[in-house]
């Protein structure tokens, strides 16, 4: 082999390092740099829909929350933050004036934390039933069916939340005392009450007929107001109405008259 072919040989192999070189060197961590570079800007795309999509409901809820804070303004004056019994003797004021009858007394009990309803009949079934061997039947002939009688309607459920529990609920309870000349007119005041602003359930309606009349009656009506926790109405005031206090039934299972 003479000394040209041999040159051309180390020429050919000098290219050759030169070309991988430079693939190494420069081509690859370019290629990989912008592969990089197309993976950050498909993440920072995704990052910006989801921002843009977050700033659209952020831009709608705005715009609704002029209309959320009414509607929690009315709550809170139907279950407010503090007992507020003078705005609520006003009511049974208006209540009394506006049904022609005459209030004699109003009486607050002591206010004491909301309980619960609870399932007290699946609680008590099964406790403290032991299971008893079943004795063996004696053959007997077979019983001709009877027709069946037609199944009773399920009693409606209370209505329960989550967020009405002894931490975030009070009630405190009231008797308003009134003489009317007759039931329609002690029905007419319990109505009004329940129909004011704040939130008020009649548990119970009397009548003693009085000794000195023989047309006026004397008329209790029992029943609570109720307050939420003013941790839980400040709490409220920076969510969606709702987060806004809810009302139930108290923990006696009253019913509502009329």
């Amino acid at each position: 082999m003479d000394k040209h072919k041999l040159s051309l040989i180390g020429a050919g192999m000098a290219a050759a390092v030169l070309v991988a070189g430079g693939w190494f060197i420069g081509i690859q961590p370019q290629l990989a740099s912008a592969a990089a570079d197309d993976a950050q800007r498909a993440t920072i795309e995704s990052t910006n829909t989801t921002n843009r999509d977050v700033l659209r409901k952020l831009e709608a809820d705005f715009r609704e929350l002029p209309r959320s804070q009414r509607a929690l303004a009315e709550l809170q004056k139907s279950v407010p933050s503090t007992p507020d019994t003078a705005g609520f003797t006003r009511e049974v004021d208006e209540a009394v004036s506006s049904s022609g009858v005459q209030l004699t007394s109003l009486t607050f009990g002591a206010l004491s934390a909301y309980v619960p309803l609870t399932d007290a009949a699946g609680a008590q079934a099964g406790a403290g039933s032991t299971p008893t061997a079943s004795p063996t039947p004696a053959p007997t002939a077979t019983a001709v069916p009877s027709p069946s009688s037609p199944a009773a309607p399920a009693a409606p459920q209370p209505y329960r939340n989550d967020q009405i529990t002894s931490n975030t609920f009070d009630l405190l309870p009231v008797t308003i005392a009134v003489d009317a000349t007759s039931y329609e007119q002690a029905l007419d005041v319990a109505k009004r009450l329940q129909h004011g602003q704040r939130l008020f359930l009649v548990d119970s309606l009397s009548q003693t007929t009085k000794e000195d009349s023989a047309t006026a009656q004397s008329w209790s009506l029992a029943g609570y107001i109720y307050v939420v926790h003013a941790s839980q109405a400040d709490e409220a005031l920076g969510s969606s109405a709702s987060g806004a206090a809810a009302t139930s039934a108290p923990s006696g299972s009253p019913t509502a008259v009329g």
